[in-house]
Order: structure tokens, then sequence, then C-alpha cells
């Protein structure tokens, strides 16, 4: 299985003003009693990448992204879909296979923010993406 541990990067505001707060999420497949390694996990990763992203937020939006396919293994497959007014499919169901990781870069380096936010869209296809499979550890993240 997997453990999931939840932070956010500071402490709740109660004032009147609005304040932008990051939830740190760490994902850590672990060995079963007998030391083998836990279910294959299948990871779905929507990025957003409206304008509202543009800058430093989408950058920190790529740093996470690839932080969280760091954590595939052998076995595991994971999925990768941008969204703003469309969603664009960068990666279905694959590895991470030697060299691969490169194209996967050049995918998430290749992002520009524009349009609007379609959340909507984002979690339509994560449910798509993660069909019931007995013994799989199926895994959303959306990334906004």
């Amino acid at each position: 299985m997997s453990d999931i541990e939840l932070a956010w990067d500071r402490p709740v505001h109660s004032g009147p003003a609005a304040t932008q707060h990051i939830l740190r999420v760490r994902l850590s497949p672990h060995a079963d009693e007998r030391g083998a390694p836990g279910l294959p996990l299948r990871l779905a990763i929507a990025l957003d990448s409206s304008s509202s992203m543009e800058g430093e937020k989408l950058e920190q939006a790529r740093q996470a992204c690839h932080a969280m396919l760091g954590l595939v293994r052998p076995g595991d497959r994971f999925s990768l879909a941008a969204f703003g007014s469309e969603l664009r499919q960068l990666v279905a169901a694959a590895s991470m296979a030697p060299g691969g990781e490169s194209s996967l870069l050049a995918a998430l380096q290749g992002l520009r923010a524009e349009g609007v936010t379609r959340t909507d869209l984002a979690l339509d296809w994560l449910g798509s993406s993660l069909p019931a499979e007995p013994g799989i550890l199926r895994v959303g993240v959306l990334i906004t």
C-alpha cells in the first residue's frame, strides 16, 4: 500500500485579507510485511495551465508534477494532462522507462499558461483515467 502525508506551508490566517496557502502532499509507497513492493500504482496528474498560473505558479506546479513522477516504480503507470480552457493529455498510462524522463520534462517545460480554469475537464479526465482494477492502487492528483 502507500502512506499519505498532508501538510500546509503555513498556519491558517483568520484576518480579512485573502491569503494563499500550499498543501504539500507526500505519497510514499511501502513494502508489505514480507518486504515485497506494495500494490502497483496508477497515478493520474492533471496540471492547471490556465492563465491564472502564469509565472512562478506554473513553475512550482511543474516541480510538484516532476516530484510526484519521481515516485513511479517499475510496474507502476502514470498519466499526465494539462488543463485550461481545454484538456490536453500529455502522457497516457506510461511507465517511467529509462530515458523517458527527458521527453516528459520537455512536455512540462513546453506548457504555456493560457485560457480559463476548467477544473471540470480535469476532474472528468481523472475519473476516466483511473478505471477500477483489482489489486491496483489508484491515485488522482489535481495540481492548481
